[in-house]
């Protein structure tokens, strides 16, 4: 069976998945891409009031402070530069 075939609409594994899971897959693997680039762009801090100062993206954390599976846009145009620059076609 061939590629297609076996992902339906979708081009991959991945665009499957991320659909099923309501688009979060997407959205942790861009994160990962901003923390490879603060880390290669040696910008000190840490990585959470980064992301909101940079690019405008609020992660939420419970009372132990573990991250969320939610986030908050506090920013529109930072968050997309965020889109625009960390966005991988897969």
């Amino acid at each position: 069976m061939s590629e297609d075939k076996r992902y339906g609409y979708y081009k991959n594994l991945h665009q499957r998945l991320d659909t099923l899971v309501g688009g979060v897959a997407d959205f942790w693997s861009r994160l990962e891409l901003v923390r490879q680039h603060k880390k290669a762009e040696n910008i000190p801090g840490p990585f959470i009031p980064y992301l909101e100062m940079e690019y405008g993206i609020k992660l939420i954390t419970d009372d132990h402070g573990m991250l969320v599976p939610t986030y908050e846009i506090v920013d529109e145009q930072k968050y997309v530069v965020f889109l625009l620059k960390f966005t991988v076609d897969r």
